[in-house]
């Protein structure tokens, strides 16, 4: 009788479970896919975090997966990753018939292989045995919260940006479901191109999905409006601004709101702020991802003008809400940036149909700027830069 039995290494996956977390860094390079269940359906897993480490297992960014199962890195740096995949899902498929399955492994009735045999390791330690088929079954019959290793695992691998295929094909189990019988829930969800309705104040918001991101394709026109010269505070109530305290400015270009008040006075990055729920302010990465789908090899530290027509291509066209000459706008990806102008704490409003600049929810390195993005009239560039956050200017969402 076996005492031990050691795991499969395949080729280009090395199979664990772990979570990180981390910061991208930039590069040329793209790395996208799709997660999916084990099973024969081969049911796609919605919203499991993907995170991208080198070699030595350091992480350099994270992403989630849509309501598609889809998942992307833009700005990746040649060389060799490994793509490591984490879920909080709820565990499920499993009964004391995969318990058994394991035990046959172990005696050498069966053997278990791939995925299968992955599943079947419930502490971790690349060995199943016994100990592990005792484990699934405590799991299942209530005595375990958990296994060992955690409830669920997934392939990890190896991505070579050099020689990376077109798409990457993540495949993830419950851990003991031996026999991949498990059907995860697929949650039908927003679907990202129809009207967002904030329930809030009825405000309707046209979607547009860019790579692997749902964005608002409108600025956000929300709250109570207050005059240029008093300042929004921390009472529970989203204040706004209108250029040049006009609210037509409010309903037809958006509202402008300084740094604090968008991010409803919480200082983490991706924080809901004023979008509604289930939608976030976007991060100064997660603009970057959506600049290089658009445009690839944008660099996600470059500060200034970035691009060559990307801002063109997300500008709205013609000259109802831009001066002329509107470079290069095309408003080929539905984004539909206005020249909203934008707010100053001293009552003074400038550059409405010159200007379109959006708010990210990134601090800068000086504490008192944020990162944001602008657009022109005059180029077709988008400029990456640092805001105080005094000042005032649109707000766009993105998808959780």
């Amino acid at each position: 009788m076996k005492t031990t039995v050691r795991l499969t290494v395949f080729i280009s996956f090395i199979l664990f479970c772990f979570p990180f977390s981390g910061k991208s860094q930039a590069g040329d390079n793209i790395i996208r896919g799709y997660v999916q269940y084990d099973n024969t359906e081969g049911s796609i897993l919605q919203q499991v975090k993907i995170y991208l480490t080198n070699l030595s297992g350091s992480k350099l960014d994270s992403t989630t997966t849509n309501l598609g199962g889809y998942f992307v890195f833009y700005g990746v740096l040649p060389g060799s990753f490994r793509l490591v995949t984490a879920a909080s899902k709820p565990w499920g498929g499993v009964s004391a018939n995969d318990a058994l399955l394991v035990f046959r492994h172990f005696v050498e009735m069966d053997t278990l292989e791939g995925m299968s045999l992955l599943a079947a390791d419930a502490d971790g330690n690349q060995y199943v045995n016994v100990t592990d088929a005792m484990a699934i079954m405590a799991r299942v019959t209530g005595v375990r919260n958990t296994l060992p290793a955690g409830d669920w695992c997934f392939e990890q691998p190896i991505v070579n940006t050099g020689v990376a295929p077109a798409m990457v094909y993540i495949h993830g189990r419950c851990r003991g479901d031996i026999d991949g019988s498990h059907s995860p829930v697929v949650t039908p969800g927003f679907s990202c191109g129809t009207g967002l309705v904030d329930s809030r104040n009825n405000e309707i918001y046209p979607t547009v999905q860019i790579g692997s991101q749902c964005w608002t394709a409108k600025s956000m026109n929300i709250g109570s409006q207050i005059q240029g010269n008093q300042a929004a505070s921390n009472n529970q109530v989203i204040e706004k601004y209108c250029y040049n305290n006009i609210q037509d400015n409010c309903r037809n270009y958006g509202a402008l709101y300084d740094w604090n008040e968008m991010m409803q006075y919480a200082v983490n990055e991706g924080a809901q702020g004023i979008c509604p729920t289930g939608w976030h302010v976007p991060t100064d990465n997660e603009w970057c991802s959506m600049l290089n789908a658009v445009e690839p090899g944008i660099s996600c530290t470059q500060t200034g003008l970035q691009g060559m027509k990307v801002g063109g291509k997300l500008k709205e066209a013609g000259y109802e809400h831009w001066n002329s000459p509107n470079t290069d706008a095309t408003n080929e990806v539905g984004f539909t940036v206005l020249g909203a102008g934008m707010g100053y704490n001293n009552n003074f409003f400038s550059a409405i149909l010159s200007t379109g600049a959006i708010w990210t929810s990134t601090q800068h390195t000086y504490q008192n700027n944020a990162w944001y993005r602008s657009f022109s009239s005059n180029h077709g560039q988008v400029m990456r830069n640092g805001l105080s956050k005094s000042n005032r200017v649109s707000v766009r969402c993105i998808l959780d």
